[in-house]
């Protein structure tokens, strides 16, 4: 399907630059498609829905519209130049599609992280990859983003963005790693104003004034907007802000755009190392601003040497992967930002028990069922860690609902593994969902070039139902971290 040329130029590549934390007028948003399905890159040529169709690709299930990251891939004779595999769910394409940069570089890292997102407005989603590792000029590492757009052959490669490209807010910075972290905010991506989609990247190892690794967070419209756009990139330093930038911060190391919370799970409080803190607001100016931590008020524990919280985000959840429980180093839990419940493996009836190195909650996928109130959510939380069956550092994944009031408010937990453990397999080190279905990356399996596995969640009581596993379609190697970043489309 042709793209409007009315949608042709995304607002993130406007030709002239804005600076940062200012706000510039935009052209009026064109009505909305009529037929705005959420399909990544493919499968409405002829009008119709195809999202439900699950193709199975070389007897594996699909999961609807699923992008899988591989920043350790070699390509081009570069290694760790990194690729990213796409699953699609829909007939238009068959098979598996390989995206990398068109000319790829040692230690780029593609696909570290991804994000599905909205561009331009037309009928197709569009992908976001971090390339964390990307050289600007001199700053090696300083990273930059790749956004790729949905057509009826698939995702097809836009651009490649860094801090030096016009418009977008800072300036690239060697050993930044811009693009290590990714968020689009599509809760309302549309209304009648017109487009309002937000991305928010990550430069987790950005200097500030001089304070090492004290990180930033970009935040950008992606659309034309009738409202003013927003580039800005925010910092302990911005204003309105609260506190300072500490060494070792490392603002932007995770994102929740949707609750307004960036993760700083190396910032010291009260005189803990690395106990981390989360960055709460959705003001552009950053008034309203607060930092969170587990000594803040309502919230369960305390802040301790190496809790590491905020180490992921979503859905208004916190991961905690360093707390220590009962004795056990590192056995990690997770935390609501809405109300401070704190949930891990010593919670009464979980199956299992905290272990040492466990670090649950280094990895953090949330969603509200269809149909459900928006207080009633399930919880995936990875457990990179834990040892399985005797094997150390297998992983597993623990899933349970919550509900805001009512009781009880946390049920229905289970705890999912690889049916075969492998060593530093590190599964649950990411997780993302994808209409009925969640996948659960590996990256660390069969020597490091990793797997996905595939779960039926359209059961409550059994959320976790293993339906199968993935493996690098094509160019699969040693090291290259297949499962790393995942990436898809809830459709409810």
């Amino acid at each position: 399907m042709p793209r409007s040329s009315s949608w042709a130029v995304l607002a993130l590549c406007l030709a002239a630059a804005v600076p940062a934390g200012t706000a510039a007028a935009a052209p009026r948003a064109a009505a909305p498609p009529t037929n705005l399905q959420p399909v990544l890159g493919c499968g409405l040529s002829d009008g119709g829905d195809k999202s439900q169709s699950s193709v199975s690709f070389a007897g594996l299930p699909a999961a609807n519209d699923v992008v899988v990251g591989a920043p350790g891939a070699e390509r081009g004779g570069r290694s760790r130049a990194g690729t990213v595999e796409v699953r699609y769910a829909c007939d238009a394409v068959e098979g598996t599609q390989e995206l990398q940069l068109p000319t790829p570089h040692t230690g780029d890292r593609f696909g570290a992280a991804v994000t599905v997102a909205h561009l331009n407005g037309d009928v197709y989603d569009d992908l976001v990859v971090g390339v964390p590792g990307l050289d600007v000029g001199k700053a090696d590492d300083a990273g930059g983003i790749a956004t790729f757009l949905g057509s009826p052959q698939g995702l097809v490669y836009n651009q490649t963005l860094t801090q030096s490209s016009a418009g977008v807010p800072g300036s690239a910075q060697a050993g930044a790693h811009f693009g290590a972290v990714l968020d689009f905010d599509a809760d309302s991506w549309w209304d009648s104003d017109g487009f309002d989609g937000r991305i928010g990247v990550g430069a987790p190892d950005k200097d500030v004034h001089g304070v090492k690794d004290a990180g930033a967070v970009v935040i950008m419209t992606t659309l034309l907007n009738v409202r003013p756009e927003v580039r800005l990139e925010r910092t302990l330093d911005s204003p309105g802000v609260p506190g300072k930038p500490g060494r070792g911060d490392h603002l932007g190391a995770a994102i929740d755009l949707g609750r307004g919370a960036y993760g700083l799970p190396g910032r010291k409080v009260d005189g803990h190392a690395r106990a981390g803190a989360v960055l709460t607001g959705r003001r552009d100016d950053g008034q309203g601003f607060e930092l969170v931590t587990q000594d803040t008020k309502g919230f369960a524990g305390a802040a301790e040497k190496g809790d590491a919280f905020g180490s992921s985000l979503a859905g208004g959840w916190i991961g905690v992967p360093g707390e220590d429980l009962d004795g056990r180093t590192d056995a990690g839990l997770v935390q609501s930002l809405r109300d401070g419940d704190a949930v891990s493996l010593a919670t009464d009836g979980f199956p299992g028990s905290p272990q040492r190195g466990d670090r649950l909650g280094a990895s953090l996928a949330v969603w509200v069922p269809l149909g459900y109130a928006p207080t009633s959510v399930r919880v995936l939380a990875g457990m990179p860690g834990r040892k399985v069956a005797g094997v150390t550092g297998a992983g597993a994944l623990l899933a349970f609902k919550h509900i805001a009031s009512g009781s009880p408010r946390i049920s229905f937990p289970s705890v999912a593994g690889m049916p075969d453990p492998q060593k530093d397999a590190h599964f649950g080190t990411a997780a993302t969902r994808a209409s009925n279905q969640v996948v659960v990356g590996a990256p660390g399996a069969d020597s490091g070039r990793g797997r996905a596995a595939v779960y039926d969640t359209e059961n409550p009581q059994n959320p976790l139902a293993l339906q199968g596993q993935w493996t690098q379609a094509a160019g699969a190697g040693r090291k290259n971290g297949y499962g790393t970043a995942l990436g898809g489309i809830p459709r409810g």
